[in-house]
């Protein structure tokens, strides 16, 4: 079902910050636009801790992966990989306001 509402893409990057990516993540879950107008690319900047199981256990975010260390790599590789018309850039340490 589509809400006729522009599609949003969140672009994550993050480097090991395992704990505050799992509060970024739930917040984002828990926001009140559609859930199927937007998603949220997590972009795993050579972590080595293991994220991608955590974030397959959120409903709107998509794992994909950077090797080339640096936060600008990270955000060019999100950016090839959403979907939205809408981009949005986000820290894993930035939690948003829930409703």
């Amino acid at each position: 079902m589509n809400s006729g509402l522009t599609k949003v893409s969140v672009v994550l990057p993050v480097f090991n910050d395992r704990q505050w990516l799992e509060t970024c993540l739930e917040a984002l879950e828990h926001q009140t636009y559609p859930k199927d107008c937007y998603e949220v690319v997590v972009v795993d900047n050579a972590s080595t801790v293991d994220l991608k199981g955590l974030v397959a256990r959120f409903q709107q975010a998509h794992y994909c992966y950077e090797q080339k260390p640096g936060s600008y790599a990270a955000r060019n590789k999100g950016l090839l990989t959403a979907i939205g018309k809408i981009i949005a850039f986000t820290d894993s340490d930035c939690i948003p306001a829930l409703p």
